[in-house]
């Protein structure tokens, strides 16, 4: 999940999953906007070059142009909604990573993004965290989403860090 927003940090395409994906072929892989509107960039599958005979230097630039390819896609996504859909784009990357799950792969879901949400099911601007009962919030989300997450490791970068001017977090703010 790319948070593709206004506030979130300019994405940081060698992080560990993303720089090692070129060279795990056979593996599926999607790309998804968390913005209002949450949607499908890109999705493909890494190539196998191992029946090709090419040398390791050979095979290794070919890795490196997917990378390349694989996070040029991820930079220059553009954002379709000036909101941000955090819980329809997670819903909509379990729902991509079930389409394609096998039993030899591992079933990751990297987010990146501030965990910051505008719409939608968790809409941070209509009811501020500081207002709310988080316990309570979190069990009445869990409840609504419905969106069934076991066997999938969860990789957050980004939670919490956003980008711009921010009014400083009064005392009740920091402590939820």
């Amino acid at each position: 999940i790319v948070g593709n927003c206004n506030n979130n940090p300019v994405m940081d395409c060698s992080i560990d999953e993303l720089a090692y994906l070129s060279k795990a072929a056979g593996s599926p892989y999607a790309i998804i906007s968390a913005d209002g509107s949450p949607s499908l960039i890109y999705e493909d599958v890494v190539p196998s070059f191992e029946d090709k005979g090419y040398t390791k230097n050979m095979l290794s630039r070919i890795q490196n142009g997917i990378q390349a390819d694989i996070s040029n896609k991820i930079l220059e996504a553009a954002p379709n909604d000036p909101e941000t859909d955090l819980a329809s784009a997670l819903d909509l990357s379990v729902r991509a990573i079930r389409s394609k799950e096998t039993d030899d792969l591992s079933n990751t879901l990297v987010i990146c993004h501030t965990g910051v949400s505008t719409a939608g099911a968790i809409n941070m601007v209509n009811c501020p965290i500081s207002t709310m009962d988080v316990d309570q919030s979190v069990a009445a989300l869990i409840d609504s989403l419905k969106i069934d997450m076991s066997g999938i490791n969860v990789v957050f970068y980004y939670l919490g860090d956003v980008r711009g001017d921010q009014t400083a977090l009064s005392a009740e703010e920091n402590e939820k």
